[in-house]
C-alpha cells in the first residue's frame, strides 16, 4: 500500500521527528519517517533533484502487509505519536 504525502519538515527536532503510522485491519501498524534526518539548515537529498519530493510535491510511503486475502478491510493511517506508538 502507497500513501502519499504532502512535503513537510521535521520541524520538531531530531528527537520528535515527523512519523506515520499505516496498519490494516488489526495488524499492528507500520511506523514510517517519510522525511530523512538532516544536519540543522540542511535539507535531506531526497528533498532536491528532478525526482526529490519537492519537485514532485509528494512523498511516497510504501507498506507491505502480509497475509493479505481479497475482501474488505479497514486502512489506519495516522500520526504515530497521536497513536503513542513510537
Amino acid at each position: 500500500m502507497t500513501v502519499l504525502m504532502t512535503p513537510s519538515n521535521n520541524a520538531n527536532g531530531p528527537d520528535h521527528p515527523l512519523t506515520i503510522a499505516v496498519g490494516l485491519d488489526s495488524q499492528t501498524p507500520v511506523i514510517h519517517q517519510p522525511m530523512p534526518d538532516s544536519l540543522p539548515g540542511k535539507q535531506p537529498a531526497a528533498w532536491d533533484g528532478v525526482d526529490g519530493f519537492a519537485h514532485n510535491a509528494i512523498i511516497p510511503v510504501n507498506t507491505n502487509f502480509n497475509g493479505v486475502s481479497p475482501g474488505k478491510h479497514t486502512i489506519k493511517v495516522g500520526s504515530a505519536s497521536a497513536l503513542d506508538i513510537c
